[in-house]
């Protein structure tokens, strides 16, 4: 299993979290914790290192938070 690139955009200077939990809240990994200048990026994932199952990948950017599902295959 290889490594999933998360990308995502900054209309402008933030302070950025990128975080990815299991289905029962808990946290398993930070990818992102710092400051960043507006722009686009992303970050790698490597699934390898995960167990099978759905996870919650939550992206907060100074008050906001999006959320969306990743599932990682057997």
């Amino acid at each position: 299993v290889g490594a999933v690139r998360i990308a995502y955009n900054l209309p402008q200077a933030s302070a950025v979290r990128l975080t990815l939990y299991d289905v029962t809240g808990r946290l398993v990994k930070t990818m992102v914790h710092s400051h960043q200048p507006a722009g686009s990026y992303s970050a790698a994932l490597a699934a390898g290192d995960l167990v099978a199952g759905t996870y919650i990948c939550r992206l907060t950017a100074d008050s906001r938070s999006v959320s969306t599902s990743i599932t990682v295959l057997p």
